[in-house]
């Protein structure tokens, strides 16, 4: 995800809160698939934001830990694949 692209569904997001007035108004009906959306848009901008920027950082690092102990990028030998 590009950061112009989680901007943009942030605002989108904020611009349907301030509309729909979720939390104060029990009479407003967003409809099952806006809300569907707004979840899924959420989760996304999250994991972008809290568990892909992690992740990235420690690819990053093990592929320079391969290159500092060889001084060429070899495939990795194992170990795990999560964090």
């Amino acid at each position: 995800m590009e950061a112009d692209a989680a901007i943009s569904w942030g605002d989108g997001l904020a611009l349907t809160a301030d509309r729909d007035v979720f939390a104060h108004d029990p009479k407003t009906d967003i409809g099952a698939e806006d809300a569907r959306d707004v979840i899924g848009f959420t989760e996304a901008i999250l994991d972008y934001v809290f568990v892909l920027h992690d992740q990235f950082e420690r690819f990053q690092e093990r592929r320079a830990e391969r290159v500092t102990k060889s001084g060429v990028l070899k495939a990795p030998t194992g170990g795990t694949s999560g964090g």
